[in-house]
């Protein structure tokens, strides 16, 4: 099953691009951020205060392909996405697949792989991952509001609980 992606409101199928794999990642826990420590010299080990975790930043790789038709379709196609990956500002990337949107940044770009050559051919493909940065990982932000049959308790974009019941 093929799942719709959009980056910055652009459906990446009308530039011929293709998310292969990688959204697994935006569903990974970010890495902890070093939290502070106390080391005692008359204690075995350290006082940690994790009291309020912080979270580092998150990396998501994704694999892509780049179909076209004609030669000036891919270099057209290649061209509007690197436009749309080095834009200022953060970017909303919606995952079908996930049914769930992330903000990101374009880091870096790695294993790109010719399919077939681009010059003067009819059926041009390619293979790449893009590194992609989540600076504030989303998952950390709750975004559902769950409720109470009948109505009563909204959990707020806070994460405190709201009596809503009348």
């Amino acid at each position: 099953m093929s799942y719709k992606y959009t980056l910055g409101g652009i459906d990446l199928s009308t530039i011929g691009v293709y998310v292969e794999s990688g959204s697994n990642d935006f569903l990974k826990l970010p890495d902890l951020k070093e939290p502070y420590k106390v080391d005692w010299a008359e204690m075995n080990g350290i006082e940690v205060d994790l009291s309020d975790p912080k979270f580092k930043e998150k990396e998501i790789t994704l694999n892509l392909a780049i179909v076209a038709f004609s030669e000036s379709q891919f270099w057209s196609n290649y061209n509007a996405f690197l436009n749309l990956l080095r834009s200022p500002g953060t970017k909303r990337l919606f995952c079908g697949d996930l049914g769930r949107s992330f903000f990101v940044y374009y880091s870096k770009m790695n294993n790109y792989q010719k399919l077939s050559p681009i010059a003067g051919e009819t059926k041009i493909g390619a293979r790449y991952s893009i590194t992609l940065v989540e600076p504030i990982p989303s998952l950390l932000k709750p975004f559902a509001f769950l409720t109470k049959k009948g109505g009563g308790y909204l959990l707020s974009t806070t994460g405190s609980l709201l009596n809503t019941a009348t």
